[in-house]
Parts: C-alpha cells; sequence; structure tokens
C-alpha cells in the first residue's frame, strides 16, 4: 500500500507533463491553422491591376532572348510573369538597370512586388510595396498590408498600426471597407 502512495504521486506528474506537452501541440497547430487561413486569406484578396493584367494580355515577345536591352529584358520578365515563372520573372527585372528617381524604378517595383507575391516571397514583395506606398500611399498600402499579413506573428504590430490608420473613418482611405474585412477576417481567425 505503500508503495501505491509513492507510485500515484510519480503517475500524476507524468500524466501532467503530457497533457501539457498535448496542450502544447494542439497550440502550435492551432497557431499553424490559423496562419494558413490569413495567407489564404491574403493570397485570394490580392488583385493584379488592370493595366498590369492587359500587359500581361499584349503577348509581346522580346526580339532575342539574350539581348541586353532594356525593353527586351523587360518582356522577357513580363513573358515569365504571364507563364507563372516568377522567379525569371523576379530576375529578369532585377536585370534592369534604372535610376531610383525614374518612372521605370516604380513600374519595375510593382511589377516586382506582384512576381514576389505570386512566388510566396511574401517578405520582398512588402519591401517593394512598402517603397511604392511612398508615391500612392492608399493604392500601394493595401497591397504592401496583405504582403505582411502570411508572416503576422513577426508583423503584428505593423498590421494593427497600418490596419488602425485604414479603418480610421475621418481619413476615408480609399481601401477603407477592405481594411475592415482584413481586421473582421483577421479577428475570427485568432480568437
Amino acid at each position: 500500500s505503500d508503495q501505491k502512495n509513492k507510485d500515484t504521486p510519480l503517475k500524476e506528474v507524468i500524466l501532467e507533463e503530457k497533457i501539457a506537452e498535448t496542450e502544447a501541440i494542439a497550440e502550435k497547430k492551432y497557431k499553424a491553422d490559423s496562419l494558413t487561413k490569413i495567407t489564404l486569406f491574403a493570397e485570394s484578396s490580392f488583385k493584379l491591376p488592370g493595366y498590369i493584367i492587359s500587359t500581361l494580355q499584349e503577348n509581346k515577345r522580346a526580339s532575342t532572348p539574350n539581348d541586353n536591352n532594356k525593353d527586351s529584358i523587360f518582356i522577357n520578365g513580363v513573358n515569365a510573369f504571364r507563364n507563372n515563372n516568377f522567379s525569371l520573372a523576379i530576375q529578369n527585372f532585377n536585370n534592369i538597370p534604372v535610376t531610383l528617381d525614374s518612372n521605370k524604378y516604380y513600374t519595375l517595383l510593382e511589377w516586382k512586388g506582384y512576381a514576389y507575391f505570386k512566388n510566396k516571397d511574401y517578405n520582398q514583395a512588402a519591401d517593394q510595396f512598402k517603397e511604392l506606398s511612398k508615391l500612392d500611399i492608399e493604392q500601394y498600402q493595401y497591397n504592401y498590408l496583405l504582403c505582411l499579413l502570411p508572416n503576422y506573428p513577426e508583423n503584428k504590430n505593423e498590421i494593427k498600426a497600418i490596419l488602425k490608420t485604414m479603418t480610421n473613418p475621418q481619413l476615408n482611405h480609399a481601401k477603407r471597407l477592405d481594411a475592415l474585412n482584413i481586421q473582421n477576417q483577421l479577428t475570427q481567425t485568432l480568437n
């Protein structure tokens, strides 16, 4: 009987450790599932603008694939993008020399932002759209926000700050309703 009493606390400790381990695994799985839902939401909300779609539909071909002419490299990048080869598109776009203050610089940032996002390189996409948001805060801030979502734990504070700005009724942000939708989705997914 004394042996049985000595074993009971040990069994309880082992049982408590197993319960804690199971809870930790369940919490990790819940967080992973939530992050997957947030990523899928971001991907389904991310849309290419009409002028990008029309460029993709133009079906231009570069004169020669090895031509180092800027326009040819750009067309090769667009063709790679059209064929869902986003890594090659990014490689082509990165090989085009431009000055930082030129319109082509911002055009390339935008194409790279879309290509990085489609390639699931959300941090690089976020960098492109953050830079672009300096030009037109409302147009690109929403894309920047979508790029931050798949890495929610690391970007939580920045996401909250952006949502606070975008959802403020006094600011009348062009993407306010979309931001409210994101806020609702995050609340539903994380709670």
